[in-house]
């Protein structure tokens, strides 16, 4: 057996999938020549990040709210894994 065997290159020769991936190509080519994005990338890379975690936690069952997660800095259980983070961190 190959360790160096791509595992998703299965799911790349389905129907319509190089079609649907070089759409989204496109599409995120599109996004990173927007001015915006040129002007702010790490305002929204930042967002971006803060957004993603909120969902990951919420599939968890963490359900904050979006501007309650912006708000909180420290969502440690305990004190000691909050010197923990600080220390780490």
């Amino acid at each position: 057996m190959s360790t160096n065997a791509d595992p998703l290159a299965a799911l790349g020769a389905l129907p319509r999938v190089p079609e649907a991936v070089d759409s989204v190509r496109k599409a995120v080519d599109r996004v990173y020549g927007h001015r915006v994005m040129r002007r702010r990338s790490n305002e929204i890379t930042a967002e971006a990040a803060l957004r993603g975690a909120r969902g990951s936690a919420a599939l968890s069952g963490a359900d904050w709210a979006l501007e309650e997660v912006r708000r909180r800095t420290d969502f440690s259980i305990d004190e000691e894994s909050r010197r923990s983070a600080r220390r780490c961190g």
